[in-house]
Formats: C-alpha cells, sequence, structure tokens
C-alpha cells in the first residue's frame, strides 16, 4: 500500500470513526518505532492480562520462533548484572558456538506495563517480512492485555477472509489496525484512541540477527522475565 493508499483509508476511517462517535479527534494508525516496546511487547499479551481476558486461547503458549538460537534459561528469575555474569560464563565454556568471543552485549528490553506511555498501542506481530499480521500464536489473532475504558476487549481475527488451514494468509499490518479501529472508536479516560505498533521478529530483513547481542526482557523491577536469546 503506497502513501496515497493510505490517507485514503484514514481519511475513510475517520469519517466512519466521526459518525459512530459524534465528535472529531485524530488517530494515529500506526505508531512509531519504539526500542522500548520491540521484542518485549508481544510478552504482555500473555502475562500482562486481565482476569475477564484469560481465555483458553491466551493461555496457551506462543511458538518459539527462535528454537535455533540459544537460549539463557539461567537468566529468568535474576537481575540483569547476575545475568550478565551467567551469559559471560556461557559464552566462554562453549567458545565453538559463540566464535570465540568472551562475552555477549545485554539488549535490555523491558516488558510492557499499563502505566506505561505506550499502553494504548495494540501489538501487531507479522511474519519476518514484515507485511503480515500473523499474532503471538501464529494464527492471525491479535490480543491487547488490558481493559478499555472498563471494558475488555478483542481479541481481532486478522486472517485473510480468503484464507484456509491448507493456504493460511493475513492482513497486512494497516489492513490489521483498521479493523481493530473500527470495533474500538471511542478513548479511554485519558482521552486516548487505541494504536498499533508493528512487531517484526528478529531475523527477518528489517530486525536481522546481530551476532554478540543476547536479547534480555525484564520487568519494571529490573528482573528478566525469560531466557535471554542470542540473536
Amino acid at each position: 500500500m503506497n502513501s496515497d493508499e493510505e490517507d485514503n483509508v484514514w481519511a475513510r476511517r475517520q469519517l466512519r470513526a466521526r459518525n459512530n462517535r459524534g465528535r472529531n479527534k485524530e488517530r494515529k494508525l500506526i505508531g512509531d518505532i519504539d526500542p522500548n516496546l520491540s521484542d518485549a511487547a508481544v510478552e504482555d499479551g500473555l502475562t500482562n492480562v486481565q482476569p475477564s481476558m484469560m481465555t483458553k486461547r491466551m493461555l496457551a503458549k506462543p511458538h518459539d520462533k527462535y528454537q535455533d538460537r540459544h537460549h539463557f534459561e539461567g537468566c529468568k528469575g535474576k537481575q540483569v548484572t547476575e545475568c550478565q555474569t551467567i551469559i559471560d560464563d556461557e559464552v566462554k565454556g562453549k567458545p565453538d558456538k559463540f566464535n570465540g568471543k568472551q562475552t555477549l552485549k545485554m539488549d535490555i528490553r523491558k516488558i510492557r506495563e499499563q502505566t506505561d506511555v505506550s499502553y494504548h498501542k495494540v501489538v501487531l506481530r507479522t511474519d519476518e517480512t514484515g507485511q503480515s499480521v500473523t499474532g503471538i500464536l501464529d494464527d492471525g489473532y491479535i490480543f491487547y492485555p488490558w481493559d478499555w475504558d472498563g471494558n475488555a476487549i478483542g481479541p481481532w481475527n486478522c486472517q485473510d477472509p480468503a484464507s484456509t488451514p491448507e493456504n493460511p494468509a493475513y492482513l497486512s499490518p494497516s489492513e490489521c489496525c483498521e479493523v481493530i479501529q473500527l470495533d474500538i472508536t471511542y478513548p479511554d479516560a485519558n482521552g486516548n484512541y487505541l494504536a498499533c505498533f508493528v512487531e517484526e521478529p528478529v531475523g527477518g530483513p528489517n530486525n536481522p540477527n546481530i551476532e554478540d547481542r543476547a536479547i534480555c526482557v525484564v520487568d519494571g523491577s529490573g528482573t528478566v522475565v525469560r531466557a535471554c536469546i542470542h540473536h
């Protein structure tokens, strides 16, 4: 979709939204790239969820897209400084696996919490190309982890209407975000509207692996919440 087409889609969306809510307030289609969201935001879909959203689907374990990458399991539940020591010890002990490196740089990503400024962004997890929204469970469903203005919202189905079990197909980020924003057209108590953030998995052309890096996701206290991954 080129910029003119996106502008046309946005104009149509604004008109429909104004008719639905009786007011004219600009909303943003796709959120700016935020490194504090990248790769950590998808985790909030299964960990920081309201009880009303604890469905069977959301309790399912997301597919580990990085099974071929080294996981530093010992880091889970540890503080960052402890985790760095664990990583260094493993790297030094496996010189063939890490090309003789003595350490890896820790890329710290904070898991998203409801108090963060980005709380109003719905994370659109894509495939490696960044063109198709597959979701954290690889089935096209997109989740928002908290209530919105007191109401449970989502999940949204971003499968392409032509999708079949044999040939699955998914909407683009812009198309998926339109589905979400046309469903939830009202602001929350802070005056914010739902926006979308595109999350591309590590390893694709726009988010390549970095061989001297370990990505670690932490909570607000600085505790590592899952295994750090070498990628």
